[in-house]
This record gives structure tokens, sequence and C-alpha cells, in this order.
């Protein structure tokens, strides 16, 4: 009876927890995200980003491409990032990030980044991150990883 008993109050303390985590994410908007990478479009190359948050962990995925004729054609940027607070991944953050960069060809590379994240309580985002990766292949290239970037959590 104890043990039944002791089940049922841990389970509904669990469960409290995690309504309150999905509670935060309500709050600020719900769990999706859509960004435009400012510091990016100045240089005539914009990057939008869509991310899927799960409490402290989010995955997402950026594209890139040049409103004139430069290179590369294109880049495609899918990241995981840790975000260090419980609350709505309102935080400092670490990334790992894969880059496909279209030439004619693809090129592949990995790289890490790390940044702060701001979410209002209408679901405003400000984001900022600096980071580095390397390609692979015949000329092996770094390529940063920077961004000044707005958006919607929705």
């Amino acid at each position: 009876m104890k043990k039944t008993l002791l089940l049922i109050v841990g389970i509904f303390l669990s469960l409290s927890v995690f309504s309150q985590k999905s509670e935060d994410l309500k709050k600020s908007g719900g769990r999706n995200e859509i960004k435009l990478n400012l510091f990016m479009t100045l240089f005539s190359y914009p990057e939008i980003t869509y991310e899927r948050i799960w409490s402290n962990v989010g995955l997402g995925v950026s594209a890139g491409f040049p409103l004139e004729g430069s290179s590369p054609l294109y880049q495609f940027i899918p990241y995981g990032r840790y975000y260090f607070a419980e609350s709505s991944a309102k935080s400092f953050f670490i990334e790992g990030n894969v880059e496909i960069l279209g030439y004619g060809g693809a090129e592949l590379g990995l790289g890490i980044a790390s940044g702060y994240k701001f979410v209002d309580k209408k679901g405003v985002i400000g984001e900022i991150y600096l980071g580095l990766g390397r390609t692979f292949g015949d000329e092996s290239t770094p390529y940063p990883r920077v961004g000044i970037s707005i958006g919607k959590r929705f």
C-alpha cells in the first residue's frame, strides 16, 4: 500500500514539474521559432531559421542564399542547441552544427557556436551568437557562424 501511494505521489509530482516547463513555453508563445539573421542580411546573404524547442534543448535548421550573384550559391545548416536555463530556452546556449555549402557541388563542414537568446512574454525573440566551423574536402576552409537575429515564437 505504501509503495503504491508513493508511486502515485511521485507520478503527480513529476507531471507538475513537466507541466510547469510546458506552461513556460506556452507563456512565451509556444515551442516553434522562426528567425531572420539581420547580421548576414546586411551582407546581402539573408539567413532564415526554424527551431523547435523541448525544455532546454532545441533542434533547428538555417538556410541562407545570396541576394546577388555571390558565392556560395546556398547554405544549409542543421543544428542542435543546449540551453543552460530550464525556463523557455531564454538563456546562454551552446550549439553544434553541420554546414552544407553549395558552390555547384556541395561541401560539408562541422562547427560549434555559443550565444544568448531572449524571449519576451509575447514570443518576440532576440538572439546573438558567434562560432566557427571547418569544411572537409580538397580545400579544408574555416567558416564563421555569426548572427544577430530577431524572430517570433509560436
